[in-house]
């Protein structure tokens, strides 16, 4: 199944509250689509994207910037 047409349908058709744990190459995509319908996507289970001025994205992971800063100076 394709993972953001699914996204998609929960957010658009089945009015979910939140989105909770999605991960993979579409996350990105879905965050996006969610932020559009103010649904808020709870910890997505990768560093790559930033909660940074997102008002509906909220991680649990560091991102990779921050945690490289941290690892290297040492």
């Amino acid at each position: 199944a394709d993972v953001l047409a699914v996204a998609r349908r929960m957010i658009d058709d089945d009015g979910v509250f939140a989105v909770v744990n999605f991960s993979g190459p579409a996350i990105g995509d879905i965050v996006a689509h969610a932020r559009t319908r103010r649904v808020p996507v709870l910890f997505p289970h990768t560093a790559l994207i930033s909660s940074a001025g997102e008002r509906y994205l909220f991680t649990s992971f560091p991102p990779f910037e921050g945690e490289s800063a941290v690892m290297f100076r040492y």
